[in-house]
């Protein structure tokens, strides 16, 4: 088994070594990945490293400020030597260190040879001893003693050709790029691969325990259909979340965040309405751009905003999008758009802005680093609707519109994975 070892400086300035463990270790700015590096140039997930047996793959995640190899830029996943070095973001670099417990193949020395040749040497000549009988040629004892190992060093070689040639490229090589996620897949969830350890009647839950089925669930026919439904509402929201932000292409839900959203989704499945929606928006895409545009938002985002106000029932959405378009206006003048956590800000804050309620959503966050409780919170992470939610910094209200705005979203991506019939609404 081979072990991998980072070394780095961390912001202290102080040397560290960390062990890589599981079958995909994540590093990167957020407290919440396998090594948490809290420097600026660093995004949240910046690069990941998969193990398969005794490879070791890494891959960028993503990340705005990029990730080097052996002062090369890391475009794809490339297989890691004892040694490498990875710059990440030109802020932190990380130096790899390989530990295998196989033992080395050695070699006998001469001088054992020489000795080995002493003991069965003879007579002034220096003559090898013989082994006679009835008259038959002699044969060196030395041969006898030499076969057996050298009959078990050929085993053993081509048992190593045998596991490399075989195993090694069909099993970890091919597999490899099977297992690397879709552009739109999440960066921190363990991609699901035909495993024979992975029992196929348990699930994880969002928390991490582990869940018995149902009996239903055990069904092999509807069991597949349940993991292709959360996987597209993954896919379909990261998609959704990338597109209504000014610059966020890493932009993604976890796992607790699409059970959320999937329950408010259900409500939408198969809505004539909806679909009915859909259509007009993109009837009338050139005008949802421009109005978009007025006040600095992502036509993506109106779109939505206006579809989720508009919900099941058969409306206008253009003119729904002009109704919100001042205060949606407004709020992104005060929260931002360039981050999709920052859009889902203005959507949780629209329903106090469009009935002049008091207060602000943007003086709850700045007033959030001063209180004592939560001041070693990361600013990027306050600034989320899920952190607000559970330091109930944020209206019920609030909360389940971002909820509804994510599941018609997801929805706009794809409707015919939702059994809406309507063509997918996606505006670069």
């Amino acid at each position: 088994m081979t072990e991998l070892w980072l070394k780095f400086r961390d912001e202290r300035g102080d040397d560290r070594r960390v062990l890589v463990e599981g079958s995909k270790f994540v590093i990167g700015r957020h407290s919440e990945n396998d090594l948490c590096i809290p420097n600026s140039k660093l995004s949240r997930q910046h690069v990941k490293i998969e193990s398969f047996g005794d490879f070791f793959v890494v891959s960028d995640c993503g990340s705005s400020n990029g990730t080097t190899l052996n002062g090369a830029e890391l475009r794809d996943p490339v297989a890691l030597k004892d040694g490498d070095v990875l710059n990440l973001g030109g802020g932190v670099e990380i130096e790899t260190e390989m530990i295998s417990d196989k033992p080395k193949a050695g070699k006998r020395s001469t001088a054992d040879d020489d000795d080995e040749d002493d003991d069965y040497s003879g007579g002034a000549g220096g003559q090898s001893s013989s082994v006679s009988g009835g008259g038959s040629s002699s044969i060196p004892t030395a041969v006898f003693i030499a076969a057996p190992v050298l009959a078990i060093i050929f085993l053993m070689c081509g048992g190593g050709f045998l596991y490399f040639y075989d195993g090694g490229n069909n099993n970890d090589r091919n597999d490899i790029a099977e297992r690397y996620p879709t552009p739109y897949q999440t960066p921190d969830e363990p991609q699901e691969s035909p495993s024979p350890k992975t029992s196929p009647t348990t699930a994880d839950s969002p928390n991490g325990t582990t869940i018995s089925p149902s009996p239903e669930q055990t069904n092999p026919e509807t069991t597949p259909q349940v993991s292709d439904e959360k996987k597209k509402i993954e896919n379909n929201s990261a998609a959704f979340l990338r597109r209504i932000a000014v610059n966020d292409s890493t932009a993604f839900l976890r796992t607790a965040e699409i059970e959320m959203v999937s329950t408010r989704l259900a409500a939408f499945k198969g809505s004539s309405n909806l679909a009915e929606n859909l259509k007009a928006v993109k009837n009338d895409a050139s005008q949802f751009e421009s109005l978009a545009q007025s006040k600095g938002l992502k036509a993506q985002f109106l779109a939505a905003a206006a579809l989720t106000k508009l919900g099941n029932n058969r409306g206008n959405p253009l003119e729904t999008a002009k109704q919100m378009l001042p205060f949606l206006g407004d709020l992104r003048v005060s929260l931002g758009n360039t981050l999709a956590d920052d859009n889902l800000l203005i959507m949780a804050d629209y329903p106090r802005r469009s009935t002049n309620q008091r207060g602000s959503l943007q003086g709850i966050l700045e007033a959030i680093p001063k209180s004592s409780k939560l001041e070693k919170a990361d600013p990027r992470e306050i600034r989320t609707i899920w952190y607000l939610k559970r330091n109930n910094k944020i209206s019920d209200e609030g909360f389940e519109l971002a909820l509804r705005f994510l599941a018609i979203g997801a929805i706009t991506q794809n409707p015919k994975d939702f059994n809406v019939n309507a063509e997918a609404v996606i505006f670069n």
